[in-house]
């Protein structure tokens, strides 16, 4: 599941937005903004949750201020493996992604690129100690000492990272395989993108 907060005052754009790996979009709209665009909505047959948040006063970081204040009522009441996508080109944000990230969720920065209208967004990757340490014991891994099962892998995240929490653990799991540093094909794990990186 993933949660996206997206500072249109920032990007002036819904283009190249996948909604469809969306469960749940809020849009933050600036003060000086009256319309929103919709014909860059990229349409899905999916159905998902928009809010349209207008900033009504004007003043230097304005918008930022209540995506910060959203993103920390969502942090405290929705379950660690929801997925949160700060859609910006503002690196202000990245500290504050930090300290999330190191709460246990996974949290990243997603930037549109400039170049075309309906570019697709790029990825922001920031990783919170415990799944960067478990990323760096695995690259050190030989290839065949590996876990090649989903359950092994699991019981090597715990034991690793030195924790019993099912949700801790699939949120480590998640982090590496929505950052694509691994890959599932049913209960087998692919390491190919790991050693490439």
């Amino acid at each position: 599941m993933r949660l996206a907060l997206i500072d249109y005052e920032n990007v002036h754009t819904l283009a190249g937005i996948d909604f469809s790996s969306y469960t749940k979009v809020i849009v933050f709209v600036g003060a000086q903004q009256n319309k929103l665009n919709i014909k860059d909505l990229c349409w899905t047959d999916k159905p998902f949750d928009i809010s349209i948040i207008h900033v009504k006063e004007t003043s230097k970081n304005n918008v930022d201020f209540h995506i910060t204040y959203y993103l920390g009522i969502y942090h405290s009441t929705t379950p660690l493996n929801v997925q949160f996508d700060i859609i910006s080109r503002d690196k202000g944000y990245d500290p504050i992604i930090k300290h999330i990230s190191s709460s246990y969720r996974n949290c990243q920065r997603l930037s549109p690129l400039i170049t075309s209208n309906k570019a697709p967004i790029t990825q922001v990757i920031i990783l919170d100690k415990s799944s960067k340490k478990m990323l760096t014991t695995l690259q050190n891994l030989p290839p065949k000492l590996r876990p090649t099962k989903e359950k092994s892998l699991r019981n090597y995240i715990s034991t690793v990272l030195n924790s019993n929490s099912n949700e801790f653990i699939v949120s480590v799991l998640n982090k590496l395989l929505t950052l694509n540093y691994i890959s599932l094909a049913g209960s087998r794990v692919n390491y190919s993108s790991l050693n490439s990186k």
